[in-house]
């Protein structure tokens, strides 16, 4: 990623006057956001023989599956389907069922549970990787409507073990699933990294995945002996950002994770990100505080020299104080 296209994709957001992004408002062959074909339009994404790279490890010298990044593949099929490709979906679908891996937990009275997963790794130079908390939601989010209209019983087995991940807790190394106390679950978009806890655009996507499986069991009438126990994990998610949410606001932008201080300011592109998400969260989930506070951000967007004031805080408080960079590489 060089310079010109951080100017490009990340700076010059903070000058634009058009929103992009708006919510639909059912399940079904839409996902609940709708505006990611800007990214196509505007080649944001780099695609090689019909998969799309991720933006910082699609330059790696390593096999397509550790080039390829979890949130970008699904994120590409969700702007296949707004610019009317969607048979171009089927050879991304295929790669993702083809590079999902899997573990078992015990769990109750001694059950074996499979689940599926992504491996997202750190670097070139390394076998590190861990299990992206908001990339489990998407690809549920992804197959979910993939199999509405293409019906598969294969095919939803997966996406039932792909689910079985939300039962997987943080201290085991395929775990995101960040149960602080009795009350309180965060689902974790880096669950190995120390610097970022709670990311609110992960724990969202996350939640809303969930939400898309349970939503479709219901619909398919699948048969899931740990529904009940999934939308526990749901409920109790979403009344624990109800209670955190607050804490993501700085009075003039949005944090992209907590603690709360200027250091986590989020981005331009991740203040979008906020909007939407919470706009569609609160809309699925009939939850009035994420609309209000999607409302929050929006004005706050809106704001010219608050979009200048957290252009500031970002490149000298959160980048180069934090971080020791202007812009990462």
């Amino acid at each position: 990623m060089n310079f010109y296209f951080k100017l490009k994709h990340y700076l010059f957001l903070y000058f634009k006057t058009k929103y992009h992004y708006s919510v639909n408002d059912k399940l079904n062959e839409n996902y609940w956001i709708k505006g990611y074909k800007v990214n196509i339009e505007s080649q944001k994404w780099k695609v090689e023989k019909g998969i799309p790279l991720g933006l910082y490890n699609g330059v790696m010298k390593a096999p397509m599956k550790r080039r390829v990044h979890i949130s970008g593949l699904c994120e590409y099929c969700f702007a296949l389907k707004e610019i009317g490709r969607e048979p171009e979906q089927d050879k991304v679908i295929n790669f993702l069922l083809k590079n999902l891996d899997s573990d078992s937990i015990y769990i109750g009275h001694n059950s074996l549970l499979k689940f599926l997963f992504w491996k997202t790794y750190v670097s070139n130079d390394s076998d590190e990787y861990y299990v992206h908390g908001m990339g489990q939601g998407q690809i549920l989010s992804l197959l979910t409507r993939y199999t509405i209209k293409n019906s598969s019983e294969s095919l939803e087995e997966k996406i039932v073990e792909v689910s079985n991940s939300y039962l997987v807790q943080l201290n085991h190394v395929h775990g995101f699933v960040n149960k602080q106390e009795e009350t309180n679950i965060i689902l974790e978009e880096y669950p190995k990294n120390p610097d970022r806890p709670h990311v609110l655009n992960g724990w969202i996507y996350s939640l809303i995945g969930l939400h898309d499986y349970i939503e479709y069991a219901s619909q398919k009438g699948i048969q899931d002996n740990l529904i009940l126990e999934k939308k526990r994990t749901l409920d109790k998610s979403l009344k624990t950002l109800e209670r955190y949410i607050n804490e993501y606001d700085i009075g003039f932008w949005s944090l992209y994770n907590l603690p709360k201080g200027l250091q986590n300011i989020c981005s331009m592109h991740y203040q979008e990100q906020h909007i939407v998400l919470l706009k569609a969260l609160g809309n699925i989930t009939n939850n009035q505080r994420f609309i209000d506070y999607s409302d929050i951000f929006q004005k706050q967007y809106n704001n010219v020299f608050y979009r200048l004031l957290a252009l500031f805080v970002k490149v000298f408080i959160s980048n180069l104080i934090k971080h020791k960079w202007i812009y990462k590489t």
